[in-house]
């Protein structure tokens, strides 16, 4: 029987196939690495990528980076290889001298045959950035490296250069690639395409200069204030722009700041596009007393935050047509901002609360006030609440909150409809799905959002 399978990613079905039988992904690579002159290339390791060192580092190190699928693979007398196969289109090898490499199809290489391919000088790739920051300039930049056309299957990053002085380099081996940065005033790990024309390596090339890149960073700031009671300051309390659950708890994700003994605090926080207010929300230890306020960059003040009693919002997730628990669950919490633009009154809805969940259940707190629940999961549509605290409530109780599951989900495992062709090329129009059986069926759907 065909049944429906998805491939989703962002929220969004890229591509539907038909599958008959089991899972067919390669379960090993494997092939031969020769020299140039066509020796074996003993010693020759495999790795999912490499990392190259900050050019202002003489002598620097060529490390594995990656994770321990290909540790300690290399190739043996015959310069022979066998190993895991990754979720990637290819792996990178490199000789025992690091002056030569090869890029591996993992596709070719995890058939019955393998592969046989010869390593060629390595070229390296240099260039530098311009760093354009409207607040902090960052400590570290990256340069990153992907092999393949746009898309997922570009995203197989092969070589990584993290560096201090904004130049960078690596070297790779003939073939196209693409380049991406990131820089650690946002994160150092989320990379964004650098140039969205990709770049060639040719066989036996000289260096490869890619020339000066402007690296726009946006503008960080670091609002102050103060965090009170009552009775007065409060130390310890943890405040942060938005908060999100941290191995079960709740903690501060972004702007993140601890009072000291005056209940003063001083974050840092980065912004993108023109400055507007943000909201802060401070917490004691225990979560039990929270407080919110707003901070405008463009009229920087002192701020402060009164700690009241919080309430505690919980409940669990099911989905509505089979009760079962999704896979996994998340939840964001807005609030309404309201604010004067130009003389016009305006509202502007700001996340400041996430709790994901792999059972299916939130449990969070926040101080008195009125909020916006969107809670969702893994193959299931949104389930939107107003969530409205009053001074002093302790707990509210939403029970099982029922998500409706998509049009795919409640299709999966089910049989294929039959379908009619107006017209395909190299098909029948009265070909069926029938005539498939067996055989991997990819029905890839195109639209615009």
């Amino acid at each position: 029987m065909l049944t429906w399978r998805a491939l989703v990613h962002g929220g969004i079905a890229l591509f539907v196939w038909l599958q008959a039988g089991p899972s067919a992904f390669a379960q090993e690579i494997h092939g031969r690495l020769l020299l140039p002159d066509g020796k074996p290339a003993v010693g020759a390791r495999l790795e999912r990528g490499w990392r190259f060192a900050d050019p202002a580092q003489k002598d620097g190190e060529v490390t594995r980076w990656g994770d321990d699928l290909f540790r300690d693979v290399t190739t043996d007398a015959t310069g022979a290889f066998r190993a895991p196969a990754p979720r990637a289109s290819v792996v990178y090898a490199r000789d025992a001298s690091g002056t030569l490499g090869v890029l591996i199809p993992v596709e070719a290489a995890s058939a019955e045959a393998g592969v046989e391919l010869r390593l060629a000088p390595l070229v390296e790739v240099r260039g530098r950035y311009k760093v354009l920051a409207s607040g902090v300039s960052p400590a570290q930049t990256g340069f990153w490296v992907s092999s393949g056309a746009p898309g997922l299957a570009g995203m197989d990053f092969v070589a990584l250069c993290l560096t201090s002085s904004n130049s960078f380099h690596v070297w790779l081996p003939p073939g196209e690639y693409r380049s991406w940065c990131s820089n650690d005033t946002v994160n150092l790990y989320s990379m964004a395409a650098l140039d969205p024309d990709p770049f060639t390596v040719a066989p036996g090339g000289e260096v490869l200069d890619l020339g000066s890149f402007e690296l726009r960073v946006p503008a960080v700031v670091t609002p102050e204030g103060l965090v009170r009671d009552a009775s007065g300051p409060v130390s310890g309390a943890s405040v942060g722009s938005f908060w999100a659950s941290m191995g079960g708890t709740q903690g501060p994700f972004a702007g993140t700041a601890t009072t000291d003994a005056e209940g003063r605090f001083r974050a840092r926080l980065e912004l993108y596009g023109n400055p507007e207010p943000f909201i802060l929300l401070a917490f004691d230890a225990t979560r039990a007393r929270g407080a919110l306020g707003v901070w405008n960059p463009n009229a920087p003040a002192l701020l402060e935050l009164e700690l009241q009693p919080t309430t505690r919002v919980h409940g669990r997730f099911a989905f509505a047509e089979t009760k079962a628990t999704p896979s996994w669950t998340n939840v964001y919490i807005t609030y309404a901002l309201s604010e004067n633009v130009d003389g016009v009154p305006r509202t502007r809805d700001e996340r400041i609360l996430s709790w994901g969940s792999k059972d299916a259940t939130f449990d969070f707190r926040l101080p008195p006030g009125t909020y916006w629940f969107d809670g969702y999961g893994a193959d299931s549509l949104n389930v939107k609440k107003e969530l409205r605290l009053a001074p002093n409530q302790a707990e509210l109780d939403l029970g099982v909150l029922e998500l409706p599951q998509t049009i795919l989900a409640r299709h999966l495992g089910k049989p294929a409809f039959p379908w009619t062709l107006s017209d395909a090329r190299g098909l029948a129009k009265d070909t069926k799905l029938a005539d498939f059986r067996g055989k991997w069926v990819v029905l890839e759907f195109w639209g615009y959002w």
